[in-house]
């Protein structure tokens, strides 16, 4: 998994942090955010629903907004905040995840265009042949492709989508029967991802990976735990 160099903010959120002069977002004020999707998106794979519409709902009401940005990077910030209302408002996992792979793109756009954002370290793929490490890799890649997306970097999409170049699950192992089908999706959709470049497009699809997994850990009763 790539982790994140900034510092984690509490899971309970407080009023967020104020802007900074000229309106500008400050680094504490993005912490919270950053905080807040990165909740959402644990929420959505564990299965909570109602934990990830609400940290969407947060971000709706607490995301940097246009008008406190400069004009060009203003339609970032309206695209966050306008997927986050249609995420908090959605009844099914692909439709939230869809709405937070939106929100990625517009994020990695805005940090492109204004010169920042956030920096990751890299965490080593985890080994082994059984069931358990075969899912911390699925996880380790949803994570990699999630930040090529937010930095933006090429590097740290391809890495996560190349994860996905190992075989899936063998069909003798006992959780098949409930996830095979969702599995061996996920490894084609995510290998699909090497040929991507544009943006947009891997936002969708990573839209249709992150509910492919939730949608998956729902049917097999499985899945990370929810965040703390």
């Amino acid at each position: 998994m790539w982790m994140s160099l900034l510092l984690a903010c509490p899971r309970a959120q407080p009023p967020a942090p104020p802007l900074g002069p000229d309106l500008f977002p400050t680094a504490l004020h993005m912490l919270y955010v950053s905080d807040a999707m990165d909740l959402a998106r644990s929420a959505i794979l564990s299965g909570d629903r109602a934990e990830a519409r609400r940290q969407l709902s947060w971000l709706a009401n607490n995301a940097p907004s246009a008008e406190d940005l400069p004009p060009s990077l203003a339609p970032f910030a309206a695209i966050v905040r306008d997927q986050a209302a249609r995420g908090a408002a959605a009844r099914e996992p692909v439709e939230i995840a869809a709405a937070l792979g939106e929100m990625a793109t517009a994020c990695g756009g805005c940090h492109a265009a204004s010169g920042l954002g956030p920096i990751f370290a890299v965490e080593l793929l985890p080994p082994g042949m059984s069931p358990e490490p075969h899912m911390e890799r699925h996880r380790w890649a949803i994570d990699s492709m999630w930040e090529g997306l937010v930095s933006p970097d090429d590097e740290l999409w391809r890495a996560g989508a190349m994860a996905f170049l190992e075989e899936p699950l063998p069909d003798t192992e006992p959780m098949f029967e409930a996830s095979g089908a969702w599995t061996n999706a996920l490894h084609a959709l995510g290998t699909y991802g090497l040929e991507l470049d544009d943006p947009d497009t891997r936002a969708a699809l990573y839209g249709q990976l992150l509910g492919m997994c939730a949608s998956c850990h729902e049917a097999s009763g499985g899945g990370p735990m929810p965040p703390r």
